[in-house]
């Protein structure tokens, strides 16, 4: 198959829960691996994600557009000397016939995966993200903090509210009678 121009066309996009299997191969999921084999992609590479105990899955023929999007959202890796352990992949890794990778021990330890665990993975654009569970759902939870704390009233409140009370005009009873939606 001729490689196609991955630099542009390559998309990933989804959510997906994958279980490690006995030997620590992952099985990829069919749309991914349709989407590699169509544009071409014969090899990914497994790096780290800053910050996280997650990792990054991109394309070979792409990893140099992952520095420079990891480069400009991390300037201190330009200069730190740890800096390789981000800019430098683990071995490339390629699946079989049934869409299973093999990634390098390292790689796994560094995310902490297991036989029979759940990890998620994530497309987002020409990369993929690989997180254990337990981690995603821990970033997922403080995120949703966060937006709530965002979205808190920045009005005075009226003498005995609470910011923590329901709003009338938001309870489910409510929107049901505005609605006319029966219970």
């Amino acid at each position: 198959m001729k490689s196609k121009n991955t630099q542009s066309t390559v998309s990933f996009i989804g959510k997906y829960e994958i279980t490690v299997l006995d030997d620590q191969r992952l099985i990829l999921p069919s749309d991914v691996i349709r989407q590699l084999n169509y544009h071409g992609v014969r090899k990914v590479l497994p790096g780290r994600l800053p910050g996280f105990n997650a990792l990054v899955l991109c394309p070979e023929t792409l990893w140099e557009k992952w520095l420079k999007k990891l480069k400009r959202n991390f300037p201190s890796l330009k200069t730190h000397s740890g800096a390789r352990s981000f800019l430098i992949p683990w071995r490339p890794t390629t699946w079989d016939s049934k869409g299973r990778i093999s990634l390098p021990r390292r790689a796994r330890s560094h995310l902490g995966l297991n036989a029979h665990d759940t990890a998620i993975l994530i497309g987002t654009g020409f990369y993929l993200e690989l997180w254990t569970e337990e981690e995603y759902d821990t970033i997922t939870q403080e995120c949703e903090l966060a937006i709530r704390q965002m979205a808190q009233p920045r009005l005075p409140l009226k003498k005995g509210v609470s910011i923590n009370s329901p709003s009338p005009r938001s309870s489910p009873d409510s929107l049901r009678q505005r609605h006319n939606r029966p219970s």
